[in-house]
């Protein structure tokens, strides 16, 4: 993520390149092979990823700064990424151990929903939660679907609107019976900001509007048009916006996104979870009656 400071890191592939050199989420790369960061001469129109980016094997000079400790300049040796490493759901226990956070960074993972009951089932194997933080801050969107199928994860059945284009219009059914019991009481705080898009969006507002879930950040993108893709001799393509999403009452989030019940503008990327104001934030709503 691109910040006044040089390129901040937002997360670290186990056991890739990165992690083999100490380079932690949170630390800030200020140079690359000795240009800075913010040196846009320096690295042409595709910007500082373009001198990251190189054959396996190779390497490339970075000057990272850790909070609170001195720069330092590390080789990293590339190697081929695995990009579904960063779509992958985590799970993990914070505060005093007794509240969840689930990161969902898309719907376009094929079987999100069966990624995201494992994370559920594996935290509560460790015992019971007495809330539960849902994370799609980064989540683009992805297949509607899927993300039916997650919501159903959390509550039994509902409907969180409808999808119409000029000639037919569907409801968004969340399935009945496959909800995970030891969550019926579980009280759950969705966090979402601008990057939050599509699919995510409705899945952020269908929890709210079926009260399952507060809703806890900045508004969303305000982009849940379905898009269909059109191909052309040449092999170009057009997308089309075909169908629009609206919710229960007819209202439409198109343009101005999901409204948070709470809402807190932070830089929370610059946070780890234990001081990530939108998470102590979310936490309080979970505490509230």
């Amino acid at each position: 993520r691109n910040v006044a400071e040089g390129g901040l890191v937002s997360s670290v592939v186990p056991g890739g390149p990165a992690d083999q050199v100490g380079i932690k989420p949170g630390d800030l790369i200020t140079a690359i092979n000795g240009a800075a960061y913010q040196d846009s001469a320096a690295f042409g129109p595709e910007g500082p990823i373009s001198q990251v980016r190189g054959e396996p094997g190779s390497g490339v000079y970075l000057s990272v700064q850790s909070p609170g400790k001195p720069a330092r300049e590390v080789l990293v040796i590339r190697e081929v990424i695995d990009l579904d490493a960063f779509n992958r759901v985590t799970a993990q226990r914070i505060g005093d151990g007794t509240i969840g956070l689930i990161t969902i960074p898309s719907f376009y993972v094929e079987a999100i929903d069966s990624h995201v009951r494992d994370a559920v089932t594996g935290l509560l194997a460790t015992g019971s939660l007495k809330g539960l933080l849902i994370d799609v801050r980064t989540n683009a969107g992805g297949y509607v679907h899927l993300m039916r199928n997650t919501i159903a994860i959390f509550q039994d059945g509902g409907i969180i609107g409808s999808t119409s284009s000029r000639i037919d219009r569907e409801e968004q059914r969340i399935p009945g019976g496959i909800s995970i019991a030891a969550l019926e009481h579980v009280p759950i705080a969705i966090l979402i900001s601008p990057e939050t898009a599509s699919a995510a969006e409705m899945f952020a507002a269908g929890m709210q509007v079926l009260g399952r879930a507060r809703v806890v950040g900045m508004p969303s993108a305000g982009n849940t048009e379905n898009l269909y893709s059109y191909p052309f001799p040449d092999g170009s393509r057009i997308l089309l916006a075909e169908e629009a999403y609206r919710l229960p009452d007819g209202s439409m989030i198109e343009g101005h996104g999901v409204i948070p019940d709470s809402t807190i503008d932070a830089e929370w990327w610059r946070y780890p979870p234990e001081h990530d104001p939108q998470i102590i934030a979310a936490i309080q709503e979970l505490r509230t009656p």
